[in-house]
Parts: structure tokens; sequence; C-alpha cells
């Protein structure tokens, strides 16, 4: 008998699961909740006693369905809520564990953590949210999770993110029609990592020609930039004060622009202690 799920989480995948695979989530399950008393490094131990010992005992495809699994259960998680940061810690502590399988076309390396089926299983989850053509609120959430999701990754350096928020915000920010779904999930990368955003584009990080809407009419290949960064919180301005948007998405695009904003004056505060400091140095070199 399944133990009680009490976070209603889905088990959305596109084949039947195996048994294993449904221990294993089952298991999950169980961990999530905010008063589990489950530590990460507890659940990913007792993940790992599911997995196959030996790679001749099942098909390499197990460690894709493994992480098709865990992304699907990403993104039932409100990215503002303690199962998610639950969520975080496990896939942290999954860098922890040793090699179980051995032999095949990865001897020798981790496997829970083989970055092809991680990218892989992430970027069908992604996408299929963000291709997405009718979208429901369900399907809303979904999206704004996966984003905060791959916001919390980046930060504890679980993959780099810089690309899927220039995509998310450019998709939401720089074209004349608007969508809710995508605005929301934009706004969310500035009120979790404003401070990234905006470091990304002083370093004018991931020049990508084909993240850039209509509306942005930048330099060619251009990918992060102040100038860009500037237009972003103004577009996020604007939808503040639209009367056709809902109640929700005014409310998290009006939190964007006040971490936007908290981050130019954390800047430009310590550009005037540089500015003083230089000067000083100055002061001290003429006297000396």
């Amino acid at each position: 008998m399944a133990p009680f799920n009490s976070l209603g989480i889905e088990y959305a995948v596109s084949h039947n699961p195996s048994e294993r695979e449904q221990a294993i989530f089952d298991y999950l399950t169980t961990y999530l909740p905010a008063d589990s008393s489950i530590t990460p490094e507890e659940a990913v131990h007792h993940t790992n006693t599911l997995f196959p010992e030996d790679l001749n005992a099942t098909e390499i495809s197990f460690l894709y369905r493994f992480w098709q699994l865990v992304f699907c259960i990403g993104p039932q998680l409100d990215y503002q809520q303690e199962p998610m940061q639950r969520f975080v810690a496990l896939l942290e502590a999954l860098e922890i564990l040793p090699d179980i399988l051995q032999g095949g076309a990865y001897p020798g390396r981790n496997s829970h953590a083989t970055r092809i089926y991680v990218s892989m299983a992430f970027g069908e989850q992604w996408n299929s949210l963000r291709d997405n053509k009718e979208p429901s609120a369900k399907s809303t959430r979904h999206l704004q999770n996966m984003n905060g999701l791959q916001a919390y990754m980046g930060t504890r350096g679980l993959g780099g993110s810089s690309s899927y928020a220039l995509e998310t915000i450019s998709t939401a920010l720089e074209n004349e029609k608007l969508k809710e779904p995508q605005v929301r999930a934009a706004a969310t990368w500035f009120t979790l990592r404003a401070l990234s955003i905006y470091w990304f584009c002083q370093k004018r990080k991931d020049r990508c020609p084909e993240s850039r809407g209509a509306l942005w009419t930048g330099k060619p290949k251009e990918g992060y930039s102040i100038a860009r960064w500037m237009f972003w919180r103004g577009r996020l301005a604007e939808l503040c004060d639209r009367p056709d948007v809902e109640e929700e998405t005014t409310h998290i695009c009006r939190d964007a622009t006040q971490a936007m904003d908290s981050v130019s004056k954390q800047v430009n505060s310590i550009r005037i202690v540089e500015s003083c400091m230089t000067f000083l140095q100055r002061m001290v070199d003429l006297k000396g």
C-alpha cells in the first residue's frame, strides 16, 4: 500500500512506472512535506538502496527515468514553500552518493549526477511547460514553480541558470502579446535572484541572438546588458499599472520592480564607497 501523499503530488510521466520507480516516488512524497522528520541525507541514502546495483540488472534508461521522476515532482511544489526547499536540498544531497552503476558507458562516475540525464529530463519538463498552448491555472503555477526551482538550483551551484532566466524574461517582457503565465515566471527570477540577474547584465553574459523579443531593439546578438535590465524594469512597471492584468500578476510585478530597485541602490552605494576610497587614496598619495 502506497504511503499517504499529503502534498497531492502526481506521478505525471509518459510511461507506466516500474515497481522500483514507484517505490522511489512514494518515498520522496513521504520525505518532501515540511513536517517530515527525514533529512536530505537520509532520503538520498534510502533512495540509493532502491537503485539497481549493477548496470546489467536494468537498462541504462533507468537513470533517465529517475530524473524524469524527480523533475515531474519539482514544478508541482510551490516555490515559496518549505517542500521546495527540501526538494532542492535533496538535489544537493544526491551529489554525495557513491557510484551505483559499474561499467557500461559511464564507469567510475556518480551515476545519479550524470549530467546528460539531468539535463535531458529537466529540459523535457521545462519545454513542456514553456510550450504549453492551452495554459490553465495549474500549468501557470507549474511554470512559475519550475522557474523558481531553476533559480534555486543556480544559487546552489546545481547547473547554470543564466540562459534559462534570459529565455524566460525575454519571452515574457520583450513581446507585444501579453502572456501572464510567462510574465509571472519572469518576475519570479527578479524576486529570487535580482542581484544575480544584475551581475549577469553587468558582465554581459549569454550573447545569444535567439533570446530576444520584438520590443527589444538592442544590439544584435546581445544577451544580458544594463540597457536590457532597464528595459525589463520599465516593462514590469508598465504591467503593474495595466488594468487588464490579474491581481496576482500585478503583485509579483511590483515585487520584482522593488527587488530590482533594491539591487540598484546596493550597487550605487558600493560605487559611492569605492569612489570615496579612491579619492582618499589619491589624497594620501599626494601628501606622500
